[in-house]
């Protein structure tokens, strides 16, 4: 997790697609509507990898293909208290609550409706009570406000084959 960091820190999420390219995206969706905190942000569909960084230093999260595996394994919580933030990540878990506000949002229709018709909306994560499962992931921090290439492909060795190059 990444505790107390300033509102003027924009922390980024980076992830490798399934075409192999690597890209990112802020999470600053404070600065956008009633969105001060969100519960859960899965926008990062991989294969391989996500990280995390605040610019100065990273955390890289791989998942093995060799045990349990998603396509969206990593759901991430931001957590905004007396103006600083706190980001946590989720391997194979899920997080709860409210989902964004968007800033054309008017008369609550819209809401109404998709809460109505919008199963999406809903976890869809499985439920491991009571059940044992296996996953193997790679957590391996960094320094600079990208994930290295070195690291990046040591990643994906370690997602398709469970081991380290």
């Amino acid at each position: 997790a990444f505790e107390t960091i300033p509102l003027t820190t924009t922390v980024a999420v980076w992830k490798e697609d399934y075409g192999g390219a690597v890209s990112s995206y802020p999470l600053d969706y404070y600065a956008y509507g009633g969105n001060k905190g969100l519960c859960s942000i899965n926008n990062h569909v991989t294969p391989s990898w996500i990280a995390l960084s605040d610019g100065s230093s990273g955390l890289l999260i791989a998942q093995s293909h060799k045990h349990l595996h998603g396509f969206a394994f990593c759901p991430v919580r931001q957590t905004i208290t007396d103006g600083k933030q706190t980001i946590t990540a989720n391997p194979f878990g899920t997080y709860w609550g409210e989902q964004y506000t968007y800033p054309a949002r008017t008369t609550g229709w819209g809401r109404t409706a998709a809460l109505l018709t919008a199963e999406h909306l809903h976890s869809s994560a499985p439920s491991y009570a009571g059940e044992q499962v296996h996953f193997s992931l790679l957590l391996a921090t960094y320094q600079g406000s990208r994930p290295p290439k070195e690291l990046c492909l040591t990643a994906r060795v370690f997602s398709e084959t469970g081991e380290l190059p």
